[in-house]
């Protein structure tokens, strides 16, 4: 889009998976990515919030992708800021080919905690956006839905948290959740199926040591996930439709 932030990328060997294709790990490290390199151009990224003992996570993110992209690909990232609540601010990201035709979208929800109580902030009192960052332009997509778990299931899988786990935040990275969620599933879902849309809830930290219980469950086209502490704790939760 016209007079947007324009990040440019190129899909490098280590975004594929065995398939030949980016990932969708990969995707979305590319869409925080650009996320936190738009925040630090403007003046509010992490290490300027760091400066008040403050941080951005990420609560809700919505991500779908209409094209697939292997080794070699270039694109870029359009993102903008549209909303900006107490307590959320919704960042908005077009992905792009070189002539501009949409390859994907995804909106994220983000909020800022105080580092040491870890409780969130308002944004409203502590936060002064450049108006650089900030378009009256829709999201492109759907909003992130909350997720509802589905039918009580087994966990299929138990894990506790380990230092490769963690992020700059000291807590598990926001895409670590959806590698152990897709490493849950048959390979012949990935070999059979291309992604459509994924819808993310992050509810609450998982720090160093703790112990999570991760299970999953169909339903038509989509798979319902649930991460939890072992005292049953919610933890995050998504959604994954299929083409």
């Amino acid at each position: 889009m016209t007079g947007l932030p324009n990040y440019t990328y190129r899909i490098l060997a280590r975004d594929l998976d065995f398939t030949g294709r980016a990932s969708l790990m990969s995707l979305c490290r590319y869409i925080f990515n650009t996320a936190s390199k738009d925040a630090e151009n403007n003046g509010f990224g992490t290490r300027e919030l760091h400066n008040n003992n403050a941080t951005w996570v990420i609560s809700r993110m919505s991500f779908e992708m209409y094209a697939t992209l292997r080794e070699f690909d270039e694109f870029y990232i359009n993102t903008w800021v549209n909303e900006i609540s107490r307590l959320m601010t919704t960042r908005n990201l077009l992905l792009c080919d070189p002539e501009g035709k949409t390859l994907g979208a995804a909106v994220t929800q983000w909020a800022m905690i105080d580092v040491d109580s870890r409780t969130p902030m308002d944004l409203r009192e502590n936060m002064n956006y450049s108006k650089a960052a900030r378009f009256d332009i829709p999201c492109p997509i759907n909003k992130p839905v909350k997720i509802i778990p589905g039918k009580e299931s087994e966990p299929v899988l138990e894990r506790k948290v380990v230092y490769s786990d963690l992020d700059f935040n000291r807590h598990v990275n926001s895409v670590k959740y959806l590698e152990w969620m897709l490493d849950m599933l048959p390979l012949e879902n990935i070999i059979n199926n291309g992604f459509s849309r994924l819808d993310m809830n992050y509810l609450r930290e998982a720090l160093y040591d703790d112990r999570l219980l991760l299970s999953y469950q169909q339903e038509d086209n989509h798979h319902l996930f649930d991460i939890k502490r072992k005292d049953e704790t919610p933890v995050c939760r998504a959604r994954i439709q299929w083409e």
